[in-house]
């Protein structure tokens, strides 16, 4: 994704990455996020949630990049995922399980 002058082409086909032949995407959950930027910056990192961690990746040069793991995983896969503005809170729940995570203190709670 990369804009030109006038941004008309911000939202094109910047690369093409098969998923599912990536191990780490199993049973993910299928809401992510875009790793916040710097003002003016375009957006070139994911994170997403799943079973037992929360991780990024940067689809410029397809680097993976744990961000934190529970201390207890889901038992079934995660359907939601979301954060504060900041993106150091987090909130991951399935039909089951919920869970708060807080990854700068390294701290997650069990919402159920």
């Amino acid at each position: 994704m990369y804009a030109s002058e006038n941004h008309s082409d911000l939202f094109s086909l910047h690369k093409r990455i098969i998923l599912k032949d990536i191990s780490i995407f199993q049973k993910c959950c299928m809401q992510f996020l875009y790793k916040r930027t710097r003002r003016g910056e375009l957006p070139s990192t994911l994170i997403f949630a799943k079973r037992k961690l929360i991780f990024e990746m940067d689809y410029d040069d397809e680097t993976i990049r744990i961000l934190y793991e529970y201390s207890e995983p889901f038992y079934v896969q995660p359907s939601h995922f979301s954060s504060n503005e900041t993106q150091d809170i987090f909130v991951v729940a399935s039909e089951n399980d919920g869970m708060w995570i807080n990854i700068q203190d390294n701290k997650d709670v069990d919402l159920d």
